[in-house]
This record gives structure tokens, C-alpha cells and sequence, in this order.
């Protein structure tokens, strides 16, 4: 019977995904891994060379799924749109954001500009200069960075919150607008603005 390669990339990255976003790159175990998959831990270094080859992986696989929010048209309600759908994103399944969290915690430095995360930055930042005449390159940066933050750990840290649904469901539409609010007042700060 042939090896089944695909099928056993997925295993192993279905498998790592859990186990990064709950232990991080350090925390995480590549036995584990592999044996969450079913197959052995070879199969890790083979495909994916090491541990953080697996990682950046997994990062490369939600990142190319999960944070493609068109941001095509001009203006700040484009830009608001864009944040809010990114905050929803992370809202329903905080996975990636726990992934980029960890990145940026436990990641190499200097690793950024080279892999998934970084072209994506790279995108999003040219998007944004797009989207907000006026803005030069360091501000897409600080804006993106914005962004990213406010998404990105709102649901992480809320994580554990013992609201009742409905409650959370409201919660998180009061915390959507507390998200896009600042990142419209960070562009028109950048810009110098006013805030009418």
C-alpha cells in the first residue's frame, strides 16, 4: 500500500494546530504531535524539517485562510470593515490569534520577514496604504500593528470569560466597536485629522 503523503500532512498539521495554540512552539511536543496524528515522528522531520518548520506551517496554513479580509476599496469604512471582520475571525475560533501571540513570543527574531506572518504583513500594509491616501509605509505599519493587537488579543485574553452566551454575544458586539473605534482615531492621528 503506497504512503499517503497529503493525508498525513494534514494529520500532522490538524494535530500540530491544537497543540501549538494550547502549549505554544516551546511548550508544544513533537511526540505528542505525532502521536495525535497516528504516524510517527519522522514523518514531522521529513515533511516539515523540524519543529518550528511544523510550526510556521500551521501558522502558514490558518494565516492564508483566516486573515484574508478584503481591504480593497478607499476610505474608513472600508478600513472599519476590515477590523471588525478581522475581530470576527478571531471571535469565532481564537486559534490563529493564539498562534500569533505565540509567534510573537517565542519566534526568531528576525524570522517575521521571511515567513507567512511576514507576507502578510507586507500585503496588508500595501492595502492599507491603498485604502488610506495620506498614509506613508511606517503608518500602514503602526496601523496594521493597532489592528492586529486589538483583534488579536481582545478574544485570547477574554478567553476564559464565564459570561453566559447571549451575554458574550453582546459583549462581543460592544467590544467590536470598541475595537474599530480606536484604530479610525490612530489613522486620523497619523494623518492629523481631525476626529469630527
Amino acid at each position: 500500500m503506497a504512503w499517503n503523503t497529503e493525508r498525513t500532512k494534514l494529520l500532522l498539521l490538524a494535530a500540530a494546530t491544537s497543540e501549538f495554540s494550547e502549549k505554544g512552539l516551546a511548550g508544544a511536543r513533537v511526540d505528542h504531535i505525532a502521536r495525535s496524528a497516528g504516524v510517527s515522528k519522522e514523518r514531522i522531520y521529513r515533511y516539515f524539517g523540524n519543529k518550528a518548520g511544523l510550526f510556521y506551517a500551521v501558522l502558514g496554513e490558518l494565516v492564508s485562510r483566516d486573515l484574508e479580509v478584503p481591504l480593497q476599496e478607499r476610505g474608513s469604512e472600508s478600513l472599519s470593515d476590515f477590523v471588525g471582520q478581522l475581530f470576527d475571525r478571531y471571535c469565532e475560533d481564537d486559534t490563529l490569534a493564539r498562534l500569533l501571540l505565540w509567534e510573537a513570543l517565542e519566534g526568531t527574531p528576525g524570522a517575521l520577514e521571511s515567513n507567512c506572518t511576514g507576507r502578510w504583513w507586507i500585503r496588508q500594509m500595501d492595502r492599507l496604504l491603498i485604502a488610506i491616501p495620506g498614509l506613508d509605509r511606517a503608518g500602514a505599519a503602526d496601523v496594521l500593528f493597532t489592528i492586529v493587537t486589538l483583534c488579536a488579543c481582545s478574544p485570547v485574553i477574554l478567553h476564559g470569560s464565564s459570561y453566559p452566551s447571549g451575554e458574550r454575544i453582546m459583549r462581543d458586539s460592544a467590544r467590536r466597536a470598541s475595537v474599530v473605534r480606536p484604530v479610525a482615531l490612530t489613522v486620523q492621528s497619523l494623518l492629523g485629522t481631525s476626529t469630527s
